[in-house]
């Protein structure tokens, strides 16, 4: 938020010294809205777009038999924290 105000902020510093200060705003109000909206709705879009799960138990084909089993990844649950682990019946 800091470096948005700073971005609307310094050009309506500037503007003021050629209106003779004024007070008239050198961006429309929808501009501003817009702005504000594409801030704050773009960046959750894309997080929500690339969001996973992480499973560290993964299926494969049983060499045994011919059904599927689930093997145990002990490598990805320790690289992942514990609380976006997904969490299966004891």
């Amino acid at each position: 938020m800091f470096y948005k105000n700073m971005l609307f902020t310094t050009p309506q510093i500037l503007f003021c010294f050629s209106n003779a200060y004024s007070g008239q705003t050198i961006f429309d109000d929808w501009f501003i809205s817009m702005f504000n909206v594409f801030l704050t709705t773009v960046p959750l879009a894309i997080r929500a777009i690339f969001d996973k799960d992480v499973y560290y138990k993964e299926w494969y084909k049983s060499s045994y038999g011919s059904g599927l089993m689930l093997k145990y990844m002990p490598l990805v649950k320790a690289y992942y924290p514990y609380l976006y682990t997904t969490q299966g019946k004891k």
